[in-house]
Parts: structure tokens; sequence; C-alpha cells
């Protein structure tokens, strides 16, 4: 189950990931420390949003839908 943050909520992720339409998080290479605390790499060069920071995005996220990501307003 992936989440993605709301609008107020992206600037912290904006110079860290990025998110492709199925919710999937990709890694910024030059902001790895930072992604590092966010998300964890599953070894295919994909990063996912990790089960800690589920915990902290859960008020400020929505789930992705089967058409894409949808972000709570």
């Amino acid at each position: 189950m992936k989440y993605v943050p709301k609008k107020s909520y992206m600037q912290v992720f904006k110079n860290n990931c990025s998110y492709n339409s199925y919710g999937i998080v990709l890694a910024d290479i030059s902001n790895s420390n930072i992604n590092d605390n966010f998300c964890f790499d599953n070894h295919k060069g994909i990063y996912t949003i990790s089960s800690e920071c589920i915990n902290i995005l859960r008020n400020n996220c929505t789930k992705s839908t089967r058409y894409g990501i949808e972000l709570r307003e």
C-alpha cells in the first residue's frame, strides 16, 4: 500500500524523491542521505516509502489509486 504526500507536505520530498504514476518513489541520488530517512532501496534502483515514514505521512497523505497518484487537498 503506497502513500504519497499531500500538496502542502510535498515540499519535504520535492528535492528528495519523485513519484511516477504507480505511486513509486524514485530517489534523487544527490539527496541520498535525506532519502534514507524517507525511503528504502528495494535493490532494483527503485525507492519506496518506508514503513516508518508511513506513520509520519499517514495524516498528510492519501493512498495512490490504480489510475495513479491522488494527493489530498
